[in-house]
């Protein structure tokens, strides 16, 4: 970063140079300011085209030592960009800068910490859905994984406030805790529900006793990859095409049915109807698996009686179609379907 203003300094210095020149000229001959800026450009470039206009004495000298800090300047400023060109820091610093301009109009992304197994698993499955996601890192050699691919990638400490804040963090739609270790993870929910108290943050814990502790620092979920990983292999031996029809529905890339959920937007045409009214399944195709109430309240196959409310979340499972024909209704006024 200091190399970066050191030559930031030495290339805005010429400008600075041509300014000085046109303000003397002006001020001591009493030029205008196209005849000033020309004779300051002839000057500082060393280029001896001859005056302008015939030169006090006073113009002379201010001449010599514009003339001289041109050569000086302009050397300086060349040698460092040649330097930071040969170096390979000219290209980290645009692509540093294309980053930041990427990041400041981010908005509604998920921020990923730690690109871990898990880290990595999550980014790619919400890349496959089209979800703008920034990767935080420590360690930059794991940003060529292919499974990240098309994620913006930022290298350092997760847990640090003003990184947080560069990324995004109060635009952000989630966050995901995933670092190496449960400590961190506490760590960084506590900073990130403080930076951002809406925030969706979702946890990963390795220890049981961490899952509580996560919570209380402000994770709306906590994971555990070894508790859901007994649960999953339980399953599979117990109710195995229960598992295989769930992972299929999951499964973005999977074209015959998917399972998702839908909240529902205030100028939604479902809202406050009931659901026999609605005919979700006879004139969508879909299946309404769940609706959550806004207050938290979970009903599995809802009856026909139920009446969809605002900031309600519908479960559907369908096909690809189906689903989204169900999503333009729940997201904004339309005829019934």
């Amino acid at each position: 970063m200091v190399k970066f203003r050191h030559a930031g300094l030495l290339l805005a210095f010429p400008f600075l140079l041509l300014g000085v020149g046109t303000t003397g000229y002006v001020a001591i001959e009493r030029w205008s300011v196209t005849d000033a800026l020309y004779m300051t450009v002839i000057t500082v470039t060393t280029l001896g085209f001859g005056e302008v206009h015939p030169l006090s004495a006073a113009g002379r000298w201010f001449t010599m030592a514009l003339a001289l800090g041109g050569i000086f300047t302009f050397f300086a400023a060349a040698s460092s960009v040649i330097a930071l060109a040969v170096s390979g820091e000219l290209l980290r610093m645009l692509r540093r800068l294309k980053m930041e301009r990427a990041l400041a109009g981010l908005s509604s992304h998920v921020i990923v910490c730690g690109s871990g197994r898990m880290g990595r698993l999550v980014a790619r499955a919400l890349l496959r859905q089209k979800l703008p996601v920034v990767l935080i890192d420590r360690d930059p050699a794991v940003f060529a994984s292919p499974e990240v691919e098309g994620a913006l990638t930022v290298q350092g400490d997760a847990c640090a406030d003003d990184l947080l804040v560069r990324v995004g963090i109060g635009r952000a739609r989630a966050l995901v805790a995933a670092l190496g270790s449960d400590a961190d993870n506490v760590f960084l929910t506590l900073g990130a529900r403080a930076l951002s108290p809406a925030l969706l943050i979702v946890a990963r814990s390795v220890e049981e006793l961490t899952e509580s502790k996560l919570v209380r620092a402000g994770a709306n979920r906590v994971v555990s990859p070894f508790s859901v990983g007994g649960y999953v292999a339980a399953n599979a031996i117990l109710h195995p095409t229960v598992i295989d029809s769930v992972d299929l529905a999951q499964r973005a890339g999977h074209l015959e049915v998917q399972i998702e959920e839908f909240p529902l937007a205030r100028s939604c045409s479902l809202c406050d109807r009931p659901l026999k009214e609605l005919r979700l399944r006879e004139e969508l195709g879909v299946l309404l698996v769940a609706l959550r109430r806004a207050g938290g309240e979970t009903l599995f196959d809802p009856p026909d009686t139920t009446t969809p409310a605002a900031n309600d979340t519908l479960v559907a499972m369908g096909r690809r179609e189906n689903l989204d024909r169900l999503e333009r209704l729940t997201a904004a006024r339309s005829s019934p379907p």
